[in-house]
């Protein structure tokens, strides 16, 4: 009995190790979002200044967190590839490549039902989509 009891706890433990691991972080979300603004004030400002280090740590987060997140793995692996595209000191073409960055974090955002803050999604009339 005290064998099956220790093997019970060990597989209880496991399973919640598991489920921490495997839940979203909103952590992640905070310090994306956090670099997103950085390019979206950036680009707002008429300069490139800032964009490809915060285009590269949003990179970096995003692979980190989609080893560790599985439920959002494919939209992280997708918010990376289109941060790296925006690693470029063109403001035109940084500019194309934001819309598709956010798109891509939208869906993330939605995945792990991000609520600290409601996101919001603004229109822009100059972005013809």
């Amino acid at each position: 009995m005290k064998t099956v009891t220790s093997c019970l706890a060990v597989v209880v433990v496991l399973f919640a190790a598991v489920s921490v691991t495997a839940a979203p972080s909103p952590a992640t979300a905070e310090r994306l979002l956090e670099e997103y603004l950085v390019i979206q004030k950036s680009l707002a400002a008429d300069t490139t200044g800032g964009v490809s280090a915060s285009a590269a740590s949003i990179v970096k987060i995003s692979r980190q967190a989609a080893s560790a997140e599985p439920k959002a793995r494919a939209q992280l692996n997708a918010i990376a590839d289109a941060a790296a595209r925006l690693q470029t000191s063109n403001l035109q073409t940084a500019r194309d490549r934001f819309g598709p960055l956010s798109d891509r974090f939208i869906a993330y955002l939605k995945t792990v039902q991000f609520k600290p803050t409601p996101p919001y999604q603004y229109y822009c009339s100059m972005v013809k989509k």
